[in-house]
């Protein structure tokens, strides 16, 4: 009688193991199939949080908010907007740090709408597609002046904004890039009049 029993639950046993065994086959090829979609993706955001956007701008720089982190709002780039932040981080950012030689403040890259629209944004604002950064020499290795001008003459960009400031030095500087057609080379010039800020489109 006890050997039926003791049958009976070694039965049960190779059920269950079969049952785990089909589980865990189930999850490795899912797990597969998982890798083989994000190994055709150039870029996502699952792989940019747990590394960098280019060699010298990390996925936290990219997306860091003081303004999203005080009024919670979420700020999380999509894959295309991702892409775009690797172009400019590529081929403006880390020709800029080569020739600077040292680091560079970045104070403002991507931009959500909610971002955008809580900071008094552009409504068109290339931040929002990932498109531009906006950037400081608070590290002290080249002057916002002399890096404005060196990617006016040696960088292709889409617009470059001297902000503020003075006719010296700006207070920041505001540069995007474009990869999906040709780069405007627009040149800035942002300063307060009466209260309220003012664009010209001339060199400086």
């Amino acid at each position: 009688m006890w050997m039926d029993g003791v049958m009976a639950l070694i039965k049960k046993l190779k059920v269950l193991l079969q049952r785990l065994k089909k589980q865990s086959v189930k999850e490795s090829v899912k797990l597969q199939e998982t890798k083989s979609n994000l190994d055709g993706v150039e870029l996502n955001a699952v792989e940019m949080k747990l590394g960098r956007i280019s060699d010298h701008v990390s996925y936290k720089e990219g997306v860091n908010s003081r303004t999203a982190d005080r009024l919670n709002l979420e700020n999380i780039p999509n894959t295309e907007q991702l892409k775009c932040m690797k172009d400019i981080a590529e081929d403006v950012f880390e020709p800029l740090r080569k020739w600077v030689n040292g680091p560079i403040k970045i104070n403002s890259f991507f931009r959500g709408k909610p971002l955008n629209t809580a900071i008094g944004g552009s409504k068109n604002s290339q931040h929002m597609k990932g498109q531009a950064m906006d950037i400081d020499d608070t590290f002290g290795y080249e002057s916002n002046a002399n890096m404005y001008h060196y990617i006016k003459d040696n960088l292709d960009f889409d617009q470059l904004i001297w902000e503020f400031g003075t006719d010296k030095n700006p207070n920041w500087i505001h540069v995007s890039y474009v990869t999906h057609r040709p780069n405007r080379k627009k040149l800035t010039v942002a300063l307060k009049r009466n209260g309220k800020t003012v664009y010209e489109h001339r060199e400086i």
